[in-house]
């Protein structure tokens, strides 16, 4: 699977959440762990279904110098929420996206792209389950399903305290929303805006850019 901006922007965000258990739902190639990694002492705990991404992010992994604080799970997270008895105080997913729209070839993709395999309520009901009760979970959806997300998270009592709306550029529509939650309602409720390039193909705006400078290569 290749790498994709909702997961650069996602695990640029969270990096910036000073965190010591970290839980990165459906990994990847483990990118989003990985960059979490690399500005935080934490432990990092990973869990994938997919046996060719849980391969990729194998050995991406220990392959990094950071190899150190991850444990890699291959397993549904359904499956896993319900065994661990772990606390998180920060969770991340780049979840499957597309429920009900015409599924490609690829059973890999299939597994990446579409939430049969991985619902907003098993995803948030597992989380509500083993988040701590002071910790944070970032989550990035189509802007098109934000009413059924906000409905989901009412009814398993989680609160959402800051939010990012994503554009592909200036002068369209948000696209994308990240959200960052917890079981803790805050006073204040934060909206960032991020245009992802500035109106030119692959220029990229400056919040972009700032935002995921510390990943260059």
């Amino acid at each position: 699977m290749k790498i994709g901006t909702d997961g650069v922007l996602l695990g640029a965000i969270a990096a910036n959440i000073q965190s010591q258990k970290v839980l990165d739902i459906g990994t990847g190639c483990g990118l989003i762990g990985l960059m979490v990694a690399q500005k935080q002492n934490a432990i990092i705990d990973c869990v994938e279904i997919d046996n060719r991404a849980y391969s990729d992010a194998k050995e991406n992994i220990e392959n990094s110098p950071w190899s150190n604080k991850f444990r890699l799970f291959k397993t549904s997270f359904q499956e896993f929420a319900k065994l661990t008895k772990k606390k998180y105080d920060l969770i991340v997913c780049n979840p499957p996206f597309f429920h009900n729209s015409l599924k490609p070839y690829s059973n890999q993709r299939n597994t990446a792209r579409h939430s049969d395999s991985l619902s907003f309520c098993d995803l948030i009901t597992g989380v509500c389950k083993i988040i701590s009760s002071d910790g944070k979970f970032l989550l990035i959806f189509p802007s098109e399903q934000q009413n059924d997300v906000s409905n989901i998270l009412i009814n398993n009592g989680l609160f959402v305290n800051e939010k990012w709306n994503i554009r592909p550029n200036p002068d369209k529509e948000v696209h994308r929303i990240i959200i960052c939650g917890s079981k803790v309602k805050t006073d204040s409720f934060i909206i960032n805006e991020i245009a992802i390039e500035n109106g030119l193909r692959h220029q990229y705006s400056d919040e972009y850019k700032n935002l995921t400078c510390d990943y260059c290569i």
